[in-house]
């Protein structure tokens, strides 16, 4: 494992995995604790949620976090096909707030992407079919979840077309329409 910071939002990673082939086929280390606690990034994070979500092509989901006093930590990989990521740093109080990163996750080349917590995380497929999967250290609540509607003008996230967007998060509201003490 390669570990890299996203420096536009601090405790944000990606990290590179290894995909080892033989005639066999191949294999890949997707979670090692070993590893974090080597690196001294999110040692202490245990998955308690681990969730695999099949996309079509040009599926948008998100943006979504948790609310400031239920923090949760999500790793995200792209186990087929092909997603366009996007971190959106919802910390108030950070010199980073309203950064908007985008990160290529393809499952030909495998990487982890960490995604701290009031960080907020969505993306979209661009690949005919793509399948991600999420591990969580706080299972979901849909009480503690904000969701924040993806086409916000003030966040300039351009969005691949056709594309296909849940009613839940087309009717998401703005982010300024957000209580600044949830965020």
């Amino acid at each position: 494992m390669i570990f890299e910071p996203v420096t536009e939002i601090p405790g944000a990673y990606k990290i590179e995995l290894v995909n080892w082939s033989d005639s066999r086929g191949s294999l890949m280390e997707i979670w090692n604790s070993k590893n974090f606690i080597e690196q001294g990034v999110w040692p202490d994070f245990i998955p308690v949620q681990v969730n695999l979500v099949k996309s079509n092509q040009g599926a948008i989901r998100g943006i979504h976090r948790t609310i400031r006093y239920a923090p949760q930590r999500k790793i995200v990989t792209c186990t087929e096909g092909a997603i366009k990521d996007y971190l959106i740093d919802l910390r108030p109080e950070s010199t980073h707030y309203r950064n908007v990163v985008s990160v290529a996750i393809d499952a030909s080349k495998p990487l982890l992407l960490l995604v701290p917590e009031r960080v907020g995380h969505s993306y979209q497929t661009i690949s005919e079919n793509s399948t991600v999967c999420y591990y969580f250290d706080r299972a979901y609540n849909p009480e503690e979840e904000i969701g924040i509607n993806p086409f916000d003008q003030d966040l300039s996230i351009t969005w691949d077309e056709p594309y296909i967007l849940s009613p839940k998060d087309s009717n998401a509201p703005l982010l300024n329409e957000i209580a600044l003490e949830l965020l």
